[in-house]
Formats: structure tokens, sequence, C-alpha cells
């Protein structure tokens, strides 16, 4: 059931839903050397990133985000995707991708809680040593400066981890995010903050 669906496409339905990008900027994509399991993935976790954060779908969204962060690959769509500012595509036809992702949602996360195993917002392949990252793929981090000529909602994406919940929202612990964070606290501003500025921006 998991393999069968949308998997051998996907990744040509949803780059034709979310459009070019604003300003010739380089949309983010799935790792060079993931299959096509892993890419169906990471595009669970980036259409639901897409549809809570830039198209105002807010609980279809946090759906998939929840079920996507059980994946490596998952949570490397949900993360680059809400540090994006230059979405440019189709909400409406990015909204029947997630409805056919949640026809699937269970399928997804029993095939997740099978071949991952989760620790501290870290997942891993069962039988393989955690390294402290979601996986060894080397995300391009932006400069402190550009940090600090983002506004507040789209730094906060950036720095914050559960953004949608003021109650659960807490710092990024993850070390390639660590001047966001910085640039955000020296802005005087909390993870609870971030998330009320986010739910202002939608």
């Amino acid at each position: 059931m998991y393999r069968s669906v949308c998997i051998a496409v996907i990744a040509l339905f949803c780059l034709a839903a979310i459009g070019p990008a604003y300003g010739g900027t380089v949309r983010p994509a799935p790792p060079a050397d993931a299959n096509e399991t892993q890419q169906a993935e990471y595009w669970l976790g980036a259409v639901g990133t897409i549809l809570m954060v830039h198209c105002g779908y807010h609980s279809l969204g946090k759906k998939l985000r929840n079920v996507a962060k059980l994946s490596p690959y998952g949570q490397i769509g949900v993360k680059e995707w809400a540090g994006f500012d230059a979405y440019g595509g189709n909400c409406s036809r990015m909204k029947e991708h997630g409805d056919s992702f949640l026809e699937n949602l269970d399928s997804y996360e029993a095939y997740f809680r099978t071949q991952y195993t989760c620790s501290g917002g870290t997942c891993v392949e069962k039988g393989v040593a955690s390294t402290g990252s979601s996986t060894s793929r080397t995300v391009e981090i932006r400069g402190r400066d550009e940090f600090t000529e983002m506004t507040d909602a789209r730094l906060c994406r950036w720095a914050v981890v559960n953004i949608s919940n003021a109650e659960s929202a807490t710092w990024e612990d993850d070390p390639k995010y660590k001047n966001a964070v910085a640039v955000a606290k020296e802005r005087g501003l909390t993870p609870s903050e971030c998330s009320s500025v986010q739910a202002s921006a939608n």
C-alpha cells in the first residue's frame, strides 16, 4: 500500500503544484541520493508544511507533518519548506495532493514506525546509530547576517520546533540552526511568542 501511492510520479506532481519560486530562488528538493520511497517521505513533509505555513490549511498540514516527522526524510521536507519564503504555487492543487496523502496516512505511519526509530527529535533507520542529525545530508545554512535581515515570522520558522502550538513550541536544538535561534533570542523572542507571530502572519 505504502509504495503504491504516488511514489513514481509524486515529485513531478508536487513540483507542478508548487510552481516557479519567486525571484528565481532555488526551491528545496529531496536529497540527490534519495530513492523513490525516501522522496515520497520528503514530499509528505514538504506538502504538509506548504499547506500549513504557506496556504493556510492548518489542520490538514499539521496531520501530514506529524506523520512525516517520524521519517528522517520527512523531517528534511518539513524543515526546508518551513524556512522557504519564495513559495509561489497553487494552493488548491497542493491541497489535492495533501488529501491524497491523508487517505493513506495510517499506512505511512505504520511503515515509518516499522522502518525508523526516533529519539530526541532525530529519526534513523532501525539498527543504525543516531549521529544527532536526521540524515547524512548537508543542508546549506544561511549566514547570521541573512537571519538578521529576516522578518520575525520568517526567522521563527527556522528557529522554533512545533511553532503551530504555543504550549509545545521549543527552540530548534539542531546545531545547523543555531544562528537562527541566536538572532531570535537577541530580538527578545520566545518560542511561544514565535507561535503567535506565525499565527498572525498566516
